[in-house]
C-alpha cells in the first residue's frame, strides 16, 4: 500500500530539531576498502569538498543507530571524510558508503552531495549494484512547557504517547520507545520515536528510516528519485506527528 498521508507544504523550521539525516547506499562486502590504496581513489575524488578524514573501529550502523561490533568483519575499519567546518561527513564501511549531515537544512543541498557522492562509488570503486539503499531523518525535540511524557499531549499526536502518558504510568516514566516498521508499496519505513531524558532536559525524538531493501543495480537516477520520494514520506509523516503548537514553536519559514 502507498503512504497515505496529506502532502504538506515544505518549510524551514528555525528552531530546527533535525539532529540527523543521512543517506547510505549499501553492497556486497569489498574487502578492497580495507586497503589504503583503494581508499585513496576515493578521497583524492571526495578531498575538495571533504578534506578532512578520521578513522574508527566501531561502526554507527545507519539502518539501526546501533553500533556493529568490529570483529563483523575481518579487519573491518571506518573511513570518515568530513568537510571543513564538519557539517557533512562520508562514512565508508567495507560494505556502505554513507552521506550524514548533522547541520541539514534544505533537500536539494542535500540531494546534490549524496548524488556526487554515488558517482565518485560508482567511478571510483566500480560498484555496479546495492543491497540497500535508505534514507534517515532523526529529530530531536525540545520544549520548556514539555517537562514530562503527559506534558507532550499538547505538542504530539496522541496516538503516539500511547500508554506512557495516561493517568496510571505517566507521573513515573523516565523514558519511552516504540518501533514501527511498515510495509509500503515502493519500500518500507522503520519508525522509531519515544521520550527521554537528558542532561541538557526532557526531549521528543523522532527517527524515520525509509529504504528499500531490495538488490537492484546501483543507478543514480533511480536512486535519486526513490530518496526524493521517501524524503517525502518522512516529511509528511513528521508534519502529521506534531501540533500546529509545536509547529509554530518551531518557527517555520517559506522555502525562498
Amino acid at each position: 500500500m502507498p503512504l497515505d498521508l496529506e502532502d504538506q507544504p515544505r518549510v524551514l523550521f528555525a528552531n530546527n530539531p533535525l539532529r540527523l539525516v543521512a543517506a547510505q547506499i549499501r553492497f556486497t562486502p569489498l574487502f578492497a576498502l580495507s586497503e589504503p590504496q583503494t581508499i585513496a581513489r576515493l578521497q583524492t575524488r571526495l578531498a575538495d569538498a571533504y578534506p578532512l578524514l578520521e578513522t574508527d573501529e566501531d561502526v554507527a550502523d545507519l539502518a539501526t543507530g546501533l553500533v556493529t561490533p568490529p570483529d563483523r568483519w575481518m579487519n573491518r575499519g571506518l573511513w570518515r571524510f568530513e568537510s571543513e567546518d564538519r557539517a557533512w561527513s562520508i562514512v565508508v564501511t567495507l560494505d556502505s558508503v554513507g552521506l550524514e549531515a548533522s547541520r541539514y537544512r534544505r533537500y536539494e543541498e542535500f540531494a546534490e552531495r549524496a548524488e556526487a557522492l554515488f558517482a565518485a562509488v560508482i567511478d571510483t570503486l566500480g560498484i555496479r549494484r546495492r543491497t540497500r539503499f535508505g534514507i534517515r531523518y532523526v529529530d530531536e525535540i525540545v520544549h520548556p512547557e514539555a517537562q514530562s511524557v503527559a506534558q507532550w499531549e499538547r505538542f504530539l499526536r496522541r496516538d503516539l504517547l500511547g500508554l506512557a502518558a495516561g493517568e496510571l504510568l505517566s507521573p513515573y516514566v523516565e523514558s519511552t520507545a516504540q518501533l514501527i516498521d511498515l510495509a509500503l508499496d515502493d519500500g518500507r519505513m522503520g519508525i522509531r520515536h519515544g521520550y527521554r531524558k537528558e542532561d541538557g532536559g526532557p526531549l521528543y525524538f523522532i527517527d524515520l528510516d525509509a529504504y528499500d531493501p531490495e538488490p537492484r543495480q546501483l543507478d543514480i537516477e533511480e536512486v535519486m528519485a526513490r530518496m526524493a520520494r521517501y524524503k517525502r514520506w518522512s516529511w509528511n509523516f513528521f508534519r502529521a506527528s506534531i501540533t500546529d503548537e509545536l509547529a509554530a514553536f518551531l518557527r517555520p519559514e517559506p522555502l525562498s
